[in-house]
């Protein structure tokens, strides 16, 4: 080791550090001595150092502390902090940002490579610190880790408060990936995008707390016994329907109101509600699977033969089985959907602000460019037996799309026309709704050509194919009207105008009910070409079906609407 000479020597040395080192904070100097023995071993040996300094030091911050472009680091006085910049070495570490920490805090920060990205990683074991990094690029992460969570985060503002039993996470600008600790789960999942305890998307202005419990995956709790088919009450007849003789209502736990959607599916009753909470049940056993840990709003679930599938706002997409057994779980993509998904047998289509995203169950994905505003009005429709799509992909234009091939079949000009309602299909045709001449064009899938055409005179509010008819209603200026027109050649079968608007609809086996904003619910049966009022219930917000016969989602919960 070096000797100094003099002591002149010493505090030259002394101050050549200083001035180098003249933004650093010092926050709780050594004694002297032990400053130039740091100094010492500093000269003596830069590059062993520079390792000390990636591996990363604890630091205890005494006062409040702003770092511009930070590194926390024990090369030379082991506590304290700096520097607006690091001499030159990966290049990568003036992109880290800014980190304002509050007196008291204990930040440590490591720098390094992980599968040959570059990592900064944070460590935030006590107090709260507000983060400011710069946009990253893809082989870039950065990672805050506290005692419950681990936060990965691309370009955002937030603000991390670690307290002796949870975290606290509040973004402020942009968005961050938030993942719950478990047992055996480790900073190398995060960076390779595994979620054993699945990850929390935060976007701009929402906050986390997680504390001391750590989450599994799924979480699964009792269901109060009434959910057991549930408690049913008699109610007198809604006055001047006629039509229904008592009127049932289910409640199947005591949270009523917050019912999102209820659905059911060969004995299960699968209902979301507020709070990201998912309860199935069964025979009298029930489970319910907190969501939150996955994304937070979800779009209704889609009950399949094998499960449920359910794709979060944020293009989450979880798959499982009636028991609550995850199968698949992704997020292939950022940012928010436009409008709902399409679930297919093959995968899910997510609609994307630039176009269609695949998503198969095979883990194959991909984008198709296509218009965003006609996504959000028109939702493509799939055809399994050609295992083909079709969709609007520009204005005035439609086409279909092979997803073994992954290449457009054909596109068809519709002449002056956007597509303005959901896509339907049977038997490889495809019923496609024109929104500036108010037609409705039946389109052959396999080559593309016209097999009819009808003008509608009036807004479409919605169509969908029950039996061997195309259902149709339509916006007048009292109301709405209903039509039903003949799958062949397009023909108006049957028709009837009521007050108010669709508010929602439900068909099943050749019957189709809607409810309009005034609360009445109409029934179509397609059979008899019949059109008839069922009830008028203002409460109701949703149809849906309970225990095989029509019901609704209300202010008093499930209401069981028809005998």
């Amino acid at each position: 080791m070096k000797r100094f000479k003099g002591q002149g020597e010493k505090e030259a040395l002394v101050k050549r550090l200083l001035l180098s080192y003249r933004d650093s904070v010092e926050v709780v100097p050594p004694p002297f001595q032990e400053f130039v023995r740091r100094c010492e071993i500093r000269i003596a040996n830069t590059r062993q150092a520079r390792l000390r300094a990636a591996r990363g030091l604890t630091v205890t911050l005494r006062w409040g502390l702003a770092l511009a472009s930070v590194l926390v680091v024990g090369i030379l006085l082991g506590r304290f902090v700096l520097l607006p910049s690091f001499p030159q070495q990966d290049g990568f570490i003036s992109q880290m940002g800014r980190v304002d920490a509050r007196s008291g805090s204990k930040l440590r920060v490591s720098r390094y490579s992980y599968d040959d990205m570059k990592v900064i990683h944070f460590v935030l074991s006590e107090g709260e610190a507000v983060f400011y990094p710069k946009k990253v690029s893809l082989r870039m992460r950065y990672v805050v880790e506290t005692p419950h969570m681990y936060i990965r985060v691309v370009g955002t503002i937030f603000r991390v408060s670690v307290f002796s039993n949870e975290t606290k996470v509040h973004v402020e600008e942009g968005r961050v990936w938030c993942y719950p600790r478990v047992e055996g789960y480790t900073i190398n999942h995060v960076l390779q995008g595994e979620t054993p305890s699945a990850s929390l998307v935060l976007e701009e202005g929402r906050e986390l707390v997680l504390g001391e419990k750590k989450p599994q995956n799924p979480v699964f709790s009792p269901v109060a016994p009434s959910s057991e088919g549930g408690e049913i009450s008699k109610q007198k007849p809604v006055s001047g329907s006629g039509l229904l003789a008592e009127k049932k209502t289910i409640t199947f736990s005591s949270n009523i109101v917050s019912i999102v959607a209820y659905k059911e599916y060969k004995g299960y009753q699968v209902t979301l509600r507020e709070g990201e909470k998912l309860e199935i049940a069964n025979n009298g056993k029930a489970l319910t699977i907190d969501l939150s840990s996955w994304a937070m709003g979800w779009f209704d679930p889609v009950l399949l033969e094998d499960g449920i599938v359910l794709v979060s706002h944020t293009g989450v997409i979880v798959r499982l089985s009636y028991e609550g057994r995850v199968s698949f779980k992704l997020r292939p993509i950022e940012g928010r959907l436009i409008s709902p998904p399409l679930v297919t047998s093959r995968g899910v289509i997510l609609m994307q602000p630039e176009g269609m995203f695949i998503s198969l169950w095979d883990g194959s994905s991909w984008k198709i460019p296509a218009e965003s505003d006609f996504l959000r009005k028109s939702l493509p429709f799939y055809f399994e037996k050609s295992d083909v799509i079709i969709y609007a992909n520009e204005p005035g234009s439609i086409a279909a799309y092979s997803l073994k091939k992954r290449d457009i079949l054909w596109t068809h000009r519709l002449v002056r026309e956007f597509v303005g309602a959901p896509i339907r299909g049977r038997e490889e045709i495809a019923y496609v709704y024109g929104g500036a001449g108010n037609i409705l064009v039946a389109v052959d899938v396999r080559d593309g050509h016209f097999v009819w055409s009808r003008s509608l005179g009036k807004t479409l509010q919605w169509m969908d194919i029950v039996g061997d008819n195309v259902v149709v209603i339509l916006a007048t200026p009292t109301g709405s009207e209903v039509q039903l027109l003949s799958l062949q050649e397009g023909d108006v079968l049957s028709s009837l105008s009521f007050p108010g608007k669709v508010k929602d609809t439900l068909k099943e086996n050749g019957v189709v009910y809607f409810l309009t904003d005034e609360g009445s619910v109409f029934k179509i049966e397609n059979e008899k070409k019949k059109i008839s009022l069922l009830i008028k219930e203002p409460s109701l917000s949703k149809l849906t079906f309970i225990q095989n016969k029509v019901g609704g989602i209300g202010t008093s919960g499930l209401v069981v609407l028809e005998k």
